[in-house]
């Protein structure tokens, strides 16, 4: 319990400190939300299965915006920590006080499980309510499954940049980012080249497999958390924060 303690206790520091970023975190996500609406307007009369410029940008979005929603990124804390140092700071603070890195590796964990739901609910619930073919291919419990099964999705992302940034310089950090937005742009080339649009074909997978397609991806978000759980805790105890 005291270690529990000890862990919110750090959620509520970071929660407090970025500040304003969460209302740019949330324009932002508001803002992402509007345009897979215009988009998914646009596919209507057309063939959804098909990788159009529509899919291209819905897909975009999902990959990238989703894999952003772990954390306040719109906070100067984020926007400026390749000049500010402020990842290995932090390291510093902490590693000065009764904290141990099991108690900060919590905490990284229930962080990121707040903003997912609370910056991915944005997403999805202005998706929703707004004039979207969505109310019309899935019901009110299928669209809780769609959500579902891309929430844990950000999870996965959010426990990925969680542990780059507990591990990694600043410099490493950035060199990670640009790594994941190589990734995303081959899977978004992928599903091009083989007419794979992939959030039409996630609307297929809750319509044909139904309670089964989030809890696929559950269980991969949970393999991701005990994953970042003993690898960060590891990296901690080694990890030189002066290099």
């Amino acid at each position: 319990m005291q270690r529990l303690r000890k862990s919110w206790f750090l959620v509520r520091f970071d929660l407090v400190r970025h500040g304003m970023g969460y209302i740019l975190s949330v324009l932002f996500f508001g803002y992402g939300s509007g345009m897979v609406l215009m988009m998914f307007q646009d596919m209507e009369g057309k063939d959804a299965s098909s990788f159009n410029s529509a899919n291209l940008i819905i897909d975009l979005y999902f990959l990238c915006i989703l894999g952003l929603s772990g954390f306040a990124f719109a906070s100067l804390y984020y926007r400026m920590y390749w000049r500010s140092k402020s990842f290995s700071k932090k390291a510093i603070f902490l590693k000065s006080y009764p904290i141990s890195a099991r108690e900060t590796v919590e905490s990284k964990i229930m962080s990121v499980i707040i903003h997912v739901i609370g910056q991915g609910g944005v997403f999805f619930s202005v998706m929703y309510f707004g004039p979207s073919p969505l109310q019309e291919l899935l019901s009110v419990s299928q669209y809780f499954e769609f959500i579902i099964m891309w929430l844990a999705y950000a999870f996965v992302w959010g426990c990925f940049y969680a542990y780059m940034e507990i591990s990694f310089s600043e410099k490493a950090y950035l060199w990670g980012c640009i790594g994941i937005a190589i990734l995303y742009s081959l899977v978004l080339c992928l599903g091009w080249l083989a007419d794979y649009p992939l959030v039409q074909h996630s609307i297929g997978w809750i319509q044909q497999y139904g309670i089964w397609a989030p809890l696929g991806s559950l269980v991969v978000s949970a393999a991701a958390l005990l994953i970042f759980h003993r690898a960060g805790i590891k990296k901690i105890h080694s990890r030189d924060l002066y290099l």
